[in-house]
């Protein structure tokens, strides 16, 4: 697939959709066979809120997050995601921080405060943000999200975010 500039983000997004649709089309996996590819990929089998509204964000993270074997359920803005919250439960909230309407740090902020008025155990929230500047680490932190990704960002990173906070011992 290759696109000229500058691209719209409407056929930004059919590319990548049909790019996640054909995995063995990609170049840098043509060597691999697909049961190979499946047998290697870990199957975390979590359940996951991913807060973002960029959509082509949300197809590409909800690819890799599928991939991995979680279940994925999208919000585009800090109201949907505390309205999902409420409906169901998460293993992770995935939070992009740069979102319409209510943003990734005031969700997070209710979403604490919500876990200290019903004692409720706290959910691992991390950022999602474009921006990877020295001390956005500490601006997730503060507001209370527990770690961060900067994105763009490869299958493996996810993975071990994943991994490191839905393993048994966080719990």
């Amino acid at each position: 697939v290759s696109l000229s500039k500058p691209v719209r983000q409407a056929e930004l997004y059919r590319s990548v959709a049909s790019i996640m649709e054909r995995p063995h089309d990609m170049p840098f996996l043509s060597h691999l066979s697909l049961h190979h590819a499946t047998v290697t990929s870990p199957r975390l089998g979590l359940s996951v809120l991913l807060a973002e509204d960029n959509t082509v964000n949300q197809e590409v993270a909800r690819g890799m997050l599928e991939s991995l074997g979680c279940q994925v359920v999208l919000a585009a803005n800090g109201h949907e995601a505390l309205a999902a919250l409420a409906q169901g439960s998460y293993d992770l909230v995935l939070m992009d921080w740069h979102m319409p309407q209510l943003d990734g740090f005031a969700t997070t902020q209710q979403i604490r405060a919500q876990e200290r008025q019903t004692g409720a155990s706290r959910l691992p929230i991390i950022a999602l943000t474009a921006n990877a500047l020295e001390g956005d680490r500490h601006l997730c932190l503060t507001a209370g999200m527990d770690d961060y990704l900067s994105k763009p960002f490869t299958q493996e990173q996810p993975l071990a975010v994943l991994q490191r906070w839905t393993s048994p011992h966080m719990s």
